[in-house]
């Protein structure tokens, strides 16, 4: 009889002991869930502050671009201005020599270069 008593006292402690462990494995469980998902959510806000940060670097570099781009179009500008005046004063001399020769009067070549100098960007070497 008592090895009956002894065998469901041990059968019960067994249960107890496999409730408790059950518990930790679900403990443990959803702190590993918790971890895996906090771990994950840092490595995204990681990755995404370096997505921002390359976004950043582009932008400042296209920005770098552009000005670059405007101050040579600038120079660009006022060279094509200097050489419309210059081409003009060509003009006028070409047309006083056809007026005093009794021909038409002209002004073509100034009319390409101020269409020319409307355009943005305009390639200076494409004018000569």
């Amino acid at each position: 009889m008592g090895n009956i008593q002894f065998q469901a006292g041990f059968n019960w402690l067994n249960a107890k002991f496999n409730e408790i462990n059950n518990r930790i494995d679900t403990i443990t469980n959803h702190f590993n869930g918790l971890f895996r998902t906090a771990f994950l959510l840092f490595a995204t806000i990681l990755n995404q502050q370096r997505r921002m940060d390359q976004r950043m670097n582009d932008l400042e570099a296209r920005v770098r671009n552009l000005e670059r781009g405007r101050d040579a179009a600038g120079g660009a500008g006022v060279q094509v201005l200097a050489e419309n005046l210059e081409a003009q004063e060509r003009n006028v001399a070409a047309n006083a020599a056809r007026v005093q020769a009794g021909g038409v009067v002209e002004n073509v070549e100034v009319e390409e270069r101020q269409r020319a100098s409307t355009e943005p960007f305009v390639n200076v070497e494409q004018l000569e």
